[in-house]
């Protein structure tokens, strides 16, 4: 039993490392104008793995549980999969060869393409062989990133250092991890066609989530600079962690929680948040401070404030929406889902077009700690129905 534990222990954090080495290590080396170049093609890739889950994973689960498993089912998923993947990264690249160079602009083909069939090959080995399915593809992703940063480091600049280890990490996890399939059209529309009733509602949710927090912070480009821009999506990426955390418990939001346990967890999530907020802004005031070199990080003194708060509220309002996916009707669901669909969006627009960079970021924070109250109260009303 302990060494069950222990496996499954170590598998959540071999993922959660290799989920982080790519826009950690971008976050931790890169100045805001490459930071800001990266988080184009990050949010593509990012687009790309909400696809996958909507077209492919979801509805491989719901497959799964409905019929049982069976050999035509893993194999349309992988075809799918590896369609979405290739077509994500050959979209990912011709939008980097605007502003890099060719060779980068196919490296970063391959990193999407493979992380996204990576991540697919993972959520298979884990629904069928439990968390121990993912630790061969995982490893092979962190030595592989690990190597060849040391090789590379002082020889190539720091974002082709990054979009290298990224490319080399995810293609050796592709070919040393968990079976992965070819992109093959005719099966992968089979597939749609055959779960069009699944994809169909996943799908429509998860793109008006992604025009909130993907296509907002693309509507920015246009009113930000690129250097703007990475300083905008970096207040956004040093919150990963805290997503990690909450993604960890997302398991036991579950449960039907009797009203002193619902207040218990109220508080508790309350003062995770609040303490994450507060930690976070006077580590980011200490950095600026000290005036160390943190890559983008070390541009975010003057909003250590809307730093943390975004942060704190990140928390709040993962774990009552995680809450509310579970125990809340689709109509309910919709309701949260348009509310803070329609804050996150129009709150960081209207601030950045008042107040450029720091209305931006205020806006943001704002929206995210609106977004948790919104869902605090949708998930409480669920429950009391109950």
């Amino acid at each position: 039993m302990k060494a069950r534990g222990f496996v499954a222990a170590g598998s959540v954090l071999l993922g959660s490392l290799a989920q982080l080495a790519p826009p950690l290590t971008a976050l931790l080396t890169l100045s805001a104008r490459p930071f800001g170049q990266f988080s184009v093609v990050y949010l593509l890739f990012a687009w790309g793995l909400s696809l996958q889950l909507s077209i492919c994973s979801e509805p491989f689960v719901r497959d799964r549980i409905a019929h049982g498993p069976s050999l035509e089912q893993r194999q349309g998923f992988r075809a799918a999969s590896a369609v979405v993947g290739c077509t994500l990264g050959l979209a990912t690249g011709l939008v980097a060869a605007f502003f890099w160079p060719w060779a980068l602009a196919a490296t970063t083909t391959v990193a999407v393409a493979a992380g996204i069939i990576r991540i697919g090959t993972r959520f298979q080995a884990v629904v069928e062989r439990g968390l121990v399915g993912a630790i061969r593809g995982d490893a092979a992703f962190i030595v592989g990133f690990a190597a060849v940063v040391p090789v590379l480091r002082g020889h190539v600049d720091d974002l082709t250092l990054v979009l290298v280890a990224w490319a080399v990490a995810a293609t050796a996890s592709v070919l040393l991890g968990p079976r992965s399939g070819l992109p093959r059209p005719s099966v992968a529309r089979r597939w749609s066609r055959d779960h069009a009733h699944s994809i169909r509602p996943l799908l429509k949710e998860s793109l008006v989530l992604d025009a909130s927090s993907i296509g907002g912070a693309y509507l920015l480009l246009p009113v930000l600079s690129v250097v703007d821009f990475g300083i905008y999506r970096a207040v956004s990426n040093v919150a990963t962690p805290a997503r990690l955390v909450t993604d960890a418990v997302r398991p036991l939001m579950g449960r039907a929680l009797s009203p002193v346990h619902q207040r218990l967890l109220l508080v508790g999530v309350l003062v995770l948040g609040v303490t994450g907020a507060v930690v976070t802004g006077l580590a980011i005031l200490a950095i600026d401070r000290e005036g160390l070199d943190l890559g983008v990080v070390s541009d975010l003194g003057p909003y250590a404030a809307q730093t943390g708060a975004y942060l704190g509220a990140s928390i709040v309002g993962a774990t009552f929406y995680f809450q509310a996916r579970a125990h809340a009707d689709a109509q309910t669901l919709w309701t949260g889902r348009l509310w803070q669909s329609g804050t996150a969006l129009v709150a960081p627009l209207l601030g950045a077009l008042t107040a450029g960079l720091t209305g931006a970021i205020t806006g943001t924070a704002v929206a995210a700690t609106f977004g948790a109250a919104v869902w605090w109260v949708l998930a409480h009303r669920s429950l009391r129905g109950r």
